[in-house]
């Protein structure tokens, strides 16, 4: 087997190969038990995944604008209103 793509590498991190193609995920980690380059880049990228998921984690998501919260909630109560009156249009001309 040639070396392993990057693309093959990360899904088998991210466990994406063994769900679509079980067998090739047995064929590239033989490979990797045998390849030392391939099994140092994979070994790389899931440190690198690993060190992103942790900056993500820390980071709080940004307060909600209140003039963005106000339309949200305007829609959410449009959209109830409509979906407790079906049928308002029974006073359209037809």
């Amino acid at each position: 087997m040639r070396h392993v793509d990057e693309g093959t590498l990360h899904a088998l991190l991210d466990g994406a190969l063994r769900a679509e193609d079980p067998a090739r995920a047995r064929a590239v980690e033989a490979h990797l038990d045998g390849c030392a380059d391939c099994r140092a880049r994979l070994e790389a990228a899931a440190e690198l995944s690993q060190r992103a998921g942790a900056i993500l984690d820390a980071l709080e998501p940004p307060a909600m604008d209140a003039d963005f919260a106000d339309v949200l909630a305007r829609r959410d109560r449009a959209a109830a209103d409509d979906a407790g009156h079906p049928g308002d249009d029974d006073d359209a001309p037809v």
